[in-house]
């Protein structure tokens, strides 16, 4: 049986300790309760004079909150699958809320209250860390959305509108080319957005939809054109303790080919593919330029528009239509992928899609747009296949790119899988 001697510190920055970490019995529990690391907290215990002698322990916590809610840890082992008894309570210091857990003497085996004891300490710290535990997705991709630079031809300004697939109000895609340029009021702002993530990092994904992938010249054979269009990038944002994370590197979506770019200071450099680019923020955040008529994504070089005409698109949560083809300041909202009803729970909707990742269309070359899980960078490699940039990113970032020091490949969650 594994032992915690009284007063055992958890300190600032640590993982939970490593006698625990290393219990077969235990670590199954820590890794279902615990997702962030420890701050500042103490484990100590007393003599028992329950039941066979047993241990009472201890948890203490100091919260720069102002408040703390007192039973939150009561009604985690109380209420939860580990049944243990547990009083919890607050006292006011000068540096905080203090909160103290106390597991009742003689209720369970001496292991298991050992176990209680530091997923206590780490759920209370939990609760006064600013890491993230309180930052959403949305949170998170509102704060990396990028500012979008989005060409237009003058020949038909409103066919480089960005929208959401649903503009028209439904989700058949088969009439979107038609119903384009029905009402110009329906074609409000809008990105896609969805969030992976592994314990080093997130994978946030942006997708911005045309109703068209147009050409200024007539095209009989269907060869330049088609129905529906959905470009993006996915960020790479290390989980570095702050609330929103470091970024580090940016693949964007142009047609067939990703393109990879990092910005001034990211340690990432040239792997299996070249970096192509510096990442440019611009007021902290990343930047985006994507092409007029078949809208290709690229990293924005800091240039003008080419023909010096093109909308500006703002992440201001409200989706706004362009005054013009030259409007420079253009709010678009976010919208989750995953939202229930959304486009990932839409996958296997025959009206949406024509087969697994790709758009129904019938205008120009059928059915040749697609979704993120089905992107695909025709030439970087067997063991990348199609969808990988929105299934695996940790994977592809880390053979796209070099020098990204720690990172983890696997998933503590995807909804693409």
């Amino acid at each position: 049986m594994h032992q915690l001697p009284a007063g055992v510190p958890v300190s600032s920055g640590s993982p939970v300790p490593p006698l625990l970490r290393t219990c077969t019995t235990c670590a199954p529990a820590i890794r279902a309760r615990v997702s962030r690391v420890v701050t500042a907290a103490s484990i100590s215990s007393a003599p028992g004079t329950g039941v066979g002698g047993r241990t009472m322990f201890r948890c203490t916590s100091t919260s720069t909150r102002t408040s703390a809610t007192t039973s939150t840890l009561a009604r985690l082992f109380d209420g939860g699958s580990l049944r243990l008894p547990a009083t919890a309570t607050a006292v006011s210091t000068t540096s905080g809320t203090q909160i103290k857990t106390d597991f009742r003497k003689g209720t369970v085996d001496d292991h298991t209250l050992r176990v209680a004891a530091v997923l206590a300490a780490l759920a209370a710290t939990a609760l006064i860390t600013p890491t993230a535990a309180a930052v959403t997705d949305h949170d998170l991709a509102a704060r990396w959305a990028p500012i979008h630079y989005q060409d237009t031809d003058s020949s038909d300004y409103d066919a480089d509108y960005v929208t959401a697939v649903d503009f028209d109000g439904e989700w058949s895609t088969i009439d979107n080319w038609e119903a384009q340029d029905d009402s110009l009021s329906r074609l409000t702002g809008a990105a896609y957005y969805s969030v992976v993530e592994t314990s080093t990092h997130w994978f946030i994904g942006y997708s911005f939809y045309h109703p068209r992938d147009w050409e200024d010249f007539s095209d009989p054979f269907s060869l330049y054109t088609h129905e529906n269009d959905l470009e993006g990038m996915v960020l790479t944002v290390r989980r570095d303790g702050s609330t929103y994370g470091r970024l580090e590197a940016m693949v964007t979506v142009a047609h067939s080919d990703f393109y990879s770019y990092v910005p001034s200071g990211s340690t990432f450099t040239s792997g299996r593919e070249n970096v192509d680019g510096t990442l440019v923020l611009q007021n902290g955040r990343p930047t985006t330029r994507q092409e007029a008529k078949g809208h290709g994504l690229y990293g924005w070089n800091g240039a003008e528009f080419p023909g010096g005409d093109g909308v500006v698109y703002f992440p201001t949560g409200t989706g706004e239509v362009p005054s013009s083809g030259n409007d420079r300041s253009v709010g678009y909202r976010l919208v989750n992928a995953f939202d229930a009803g959304g486009m990932w729970a839409r996958r296997n909707d025959s009206a949406t899609f024509a087969s697994w990742g790709t758009f129904r269309g019938d205008n120009g070359k059928d059915n040749a747009a697609n979704a993120p899980w089905g992107w695909d960078d025709g030439n970087d490699g067997s063991d990348i296949p199609r969808g990988m940039l929105a299934s695996d990113p940790a994977y592809l970032v880390a053979q796209y790119f070099a020098g990204e020091g720690a990172f983890s490949l696997t998933y503590t969650r995807n909804g693409f899988r």
